[in-house]
């Protein structure tokens, strides 16, 4: 089973890839075509501001792919991740001026070196709305983070506090699970993971048990994610 299991967690990135490929010849584009087809707000020095901390998942810009509307493989394109506006963000190599792509379900895939992103609805504040996700584990189920950073201004001294720059907190990843026609929901643990996924209810546990599996663990979640795909 273990070694089954091991196959699951390697292969889950090259089966999402299969999954867009399969759904029609891709077209591969560079950041020019992107520029016309996709776009952007253009963004520049959003941020020109002393703080601490970071509103991005990484401050640098690494070179990436974006999948479109089943029909567009991006390549080559520098790309970063805003955590705080739920943005990705992109530009030309050699200019400096950035476009922000708001989630849009026409998205497929976005990669990042050590990181792939998604695009799926779900529930926030009452209202049903895009979102970027990151991609943890695929199939029957998928498995995904969203992040969210807090933004505090910047504080002057008083008589109790120190003065504090504005800074950017991040807060704790928050993990879904999603299943096929169904918005993403939380998951919080192992037990809660087990009881949103619906099916196989006795399995899921008597492996959970076997295998030591609890609490709020990515690697956990995963490895029940990845078992329950597997059947």
């Amino acid at each position: 089973m273990r070694i089954r299991i091991k196959f699951f967690l390697v292969s889950f990135v090259f089966f999402q890839l299969h999954q867009v490929h399969a759904q029609g010849n891709l077209v591969p584009k560079n950041v020019e075509d992107a520029i016309i087809t996709l776009g952007g707000r253009i963004r520049t020095n959003s941020f020109n501001f002393v703080y601490d901390g970071s509103p991005y998942l990484n401050e640098v810009f690494e070179y990436g792919e974006i999948f479109y509307n089943n029909e567009w493989r991006f390549l080559d394109i520098p790309i970063r991740y805003n955590i705080l506006n739920d943005e990705i963000e992109y530009k030309r190599p050699d200019k400096e001026t950035i476009y922000a792509l708001e989630a849009d379900t026409l998205f497929n895939m976005i990669i990042i070196p050590e990181d792939t992103f998604i695009v799926s609805k779900y529930e926030k504040d009452l209202k049903v709305k895009p979102g970027f996700f990151k991609l943890i584990a695929s199939g029957k189920a998928t498995l995904m983070i969203k992040m969210e950073l807090e933004f505090k201004e910047a504080t002057s001294e008083t008589t109790h506090e120190m003065a504090m720059a504005a800074r950017f907190i991040k807060k704790p990843d928050q993990y879904y699970i999603k299943k096929q026609g169904h918005l993403p929901e939380i998951v919080k643990n192992v037990k809660k993971l087990i009881e949103r996924l619906g099916d196989h209810q006795d399995k899921l546990t008597t492996y959970a048990k076997e295998e030591k599996l609890s609490g709020k663990k990515e690697k956990n979640l995963k490895q029940i994610i990845n078992y329950y795909n597997s059947l």
